[in-house]
């Protein structure tokens, strides 16, 4: 599988510490959207939230997994996999509670 070489060859190189900086931001940076959704999900409405915003969000962030993909830059793809599961989930808050 693709995703599986990607992963191979990204631990075949030598990290540095703006590597392993980048692979933490990639997972932590996500987390900022769980006030949002907690908000959403818990108070069960969606009131002020813009679906557009978090729809074309998700446009750009699928656009930066192609691109991660064709160049082959795994913490870029990693990334925004998890930034485009949490506007999906908005998203999808959005929808049912707004």
């Amino acid at each position: 599988m693709i995703f599986v070489r990607y992963i191979e060859e990204s631990l075949d190189k030598e990290k540095k510490p703006i590597d392993w900086a980048m692979w933490f931001f990639s997972i932590a940076g996500p987390l900022s959207t769980l006030p949002q959704i907690l908000q959403i999900f818990i108070e069960k409405k969606a009131e002020g939230v813009s679906i557009l915003s978090w729809v074309l969000y998700l446009i750009i962030s699928l656009s930066a997994i192609a691109y991660a993909i064709v160049h082959r830059q795994m913490v870029i793809l990693v990334s925004n996999i998890v930034w485009s599961l949490t506007y999906l989930v908005v998203i999808i808050g959005a929808v049912i509670y707004g």
